[in-house]
């Protein structure tokens, strides 16, 4: 049993057959009870989705202009908008947390 399903059934309750715990904080190591809310594999896909997890395919030269237009002052929530993504993909791209090697 992973640790935050632990958590979830010791401090929380039960955890329903077929039944995912999923994180608010989007930290998949955290076990704070706060943390973390029940749903199914189609919530956790969505979850997954809004907070940018499934990062949108960029090109190497889009990930280089991200980081330069960042870097002349332009904001990530704009950048996001224009590229239909989360602002945490384009905070990932800017601090190199993906495309690390562009």
């Amino acid at each position: 049993m992973y640790a935050h399903r632990f958590a979830y059934e010791l401090f929380i309750g039960r955890i329903p057959p077929n039944t995912d715990v999923l994180h608010k904080c989007d930290n998949p190591p955290c076990v704070n009870p706060s943390h973390l809310f029940l749903g199914d594999h189609q919530a956790n896909m969505t979850d997954a989705t809004q907070k940018g997890r499934f990062a949108k395919r960029f090109t190497k030269k889009q990930v280089q202009q991200i980081r330069l237009r960042v870097e002349d002052g332009e904001l990530q929530k704009d950048l996001a908008k224009e590229y239909k993504v989360c602002r945490a993909a384009i905070w990932k791209i800017v601090h190199r947390k993906t495309w690390n090697y562009a």
